[in-house]
């Protein structure tokens, strides 16, 4: 998403699953360009997985963890506490972002996760696993 060109992320990790190699992952700041990613995250990562990419013809999956560090449960009974709170349940979640990311990177991750017109309340199990 070009949109968020620029955004940059202070801690970020990013794992690489190509075809029949070992996962790798490399975690530090990460920039999102109009290309692609970049910033010593990319870089890291890039730069250790040169070989596999080539070898299974640049063709893998790569995961971004925003959260790096923290269990996925962890970060979901944050995010299941910070909705519960009285003064947060009736905001629009795309307007509140409970991570500290930059406001742009949140709303594309709502977007993509659960209905962006919804409340923090009407929020259903299966959206907030996908935040």
């Amino acid at each position: 998403d070009r949109s968020l060109a620029g955004v940059s992320v202070p801690d970020a990790a990013l794992t690489l699953a190509a075809e029949d190699a070992p996962p790798l992952t490399a975690s530090g700041a990460l920039l999102v360009t109009h290309r692609g990613l970049s910033g010593p995250a990319a870089l890291r990562l890039s730069a250790v997985a040169a070989r596999d990419l080539a070898r299974c013809q640049y063709r893998g999956s790569l995961l971004l963890d925003l959260a790096p560090g923290r269990k996925k449960k962890a970060v979901f009974d944050d995010l299941r506490r910070f909705k519960d709170r009285p003064h947060v349940c009736r905001k629009n979640v795309r307007n509140v972002n409970p991570l500290g990311l930059p406001r742009s990177l949140w709303s594309a991750l709502v977007k993509s996760a659960a209905d962006s017109s919804k409340d923090w309340a009407q929020l259903s199990k299966v959206e907030m696993h996908r935040l």
